[in-house]
Parts: C-alpha cells; sequence; structure tokens
C-alpha cells in the first residue's frame, strides 16, 4: 500500500489530495479492467497489447500516463488529433481528474480512437447502416470472436459478401 500511495502522490507532499485518493481507490477495484473488457467488449488479445503499449510509455511506472506521454504515444502510432482535440479526448477519458491516465483509462481512450476511426472509414466508404450491420456480421463469423481475419477469413468474408476477391 505503501507503494501505491507514492505512486499516487503526483505532487510528493507526502499527502494524498481528494483526486489523488480516488485514484488510489481505484487502483485497488481488482475488478476494474475485467468490468472494462466486459462492457466494451474488449478481447484479452487487446487488452495484453495496450498493456504492452501502456507499459512502454510508463517510463516511471506510476501506473499513469501524463498527457504528454499520452500525446507522444498517439504521435509514434500517426494519430495526430489538433491540441484541442486532444485536450478534449484526454478531459473526456481522466475519469478521477488527476491529469493523468491510469491504464482503465488508457483502454476507454483507446477504443474511443478505434470507434472514431471505424466511424469514418464507414462514412468514406458511404455504406447504408444495413451494409455496416451485414459487413460487421460477416466480418465477425470469420474473425470467429478474435475481432481480426486472416487471409483465409477475408477470403471467407468475400464469398459470404458474393464477391470475388479482388
Amino acid at each position: 500500500l505503501l507503494a501505491e500511495f507514492r505512486a499516487l502522490d503526483l505532487d510528493d507532499s507526502g499527502n494524498l489530495s481528494f483526486l489523488e485518493f480516488l485514484g488510489l481507490l481505484s487502483k485497488l477495484d481488482s475488478g476494474r479492467e475485467a468490468r472494462l473488457m466486459a462492457t466494451l467488449h474488449v478481447s484479452q488479445e487487446d487488452m495484453d497489447r495496450w498493456k504492452g503499449i501502456f507499459d512502454q510509455y510508463d517510463e516511471q511506472k506510476r501506473g499513469m500516463l501524463s498527457s504528454r506521454q499520452i500525446r507522444a504515444l498517439m504521435n509514434s502510432y500517426g494519430l495526430k488529433p489538433s491540441l484541442k482535440q486532444f485536450v478534449f479526448q484526454f478531459a473526456n477519458h481522466d475519469s478521477d481528474g488527476s491529469g493523468s491516465l491510469d491504464f482503465v483509462e488508457f483502454v476507454s481512450l483507446m477504443m474511443s480512437i478505434d470507434a472514431a476511426g471505424e466511424q469514418a472509414a464507414i462514412e468514406a466508404l458511404d455504406l447504408a447502416p444495413g451494409q455496416v450491420i451485414d459487413y460487421r456480421n460477416f466480418f465477425e463469423e470469420a474473425s470467429e470472436g478474435s475481432g481480426y481475419i486472416n487471409h483465409k477469413g477475408l477470403v471467407k468474408v468475400f464469398k459470404m459478401m458474393g464477391k470475388g476477391m479482388p
């Protein structure tokens, strides 16, 4: 508990503010990640991938990423929102108002970015809502719930769509 206390004492004052205390409570909630996975339908594979990315940028091993670290992470993956967009996204996912994102808040941010990218692709393809549902169902069936398809899965999707491979 002392290590958690020190990690959450963001201003190194030897005291926790109420916001820092709330951060500690959220860390002690062992079911938080499991609830996130269930609520957002996040696969264990995605959680593991995001945990690896999170840990890579969590240089001080405090279990939190600052806005500067999140911005660097996003830029390294080719995500370059405007400052206004970034501040809005960051604030929306900093649920405890700590000024940093813990792992669950980080996953929530990554899920929203994935969803925004998916929505932009749907709009760019000018797909009707029914088409999106059909394509998602084809994709889900071919991916067998993993969220990813290999070449064999791609062939299967095209067959279900009634199209030959391009």
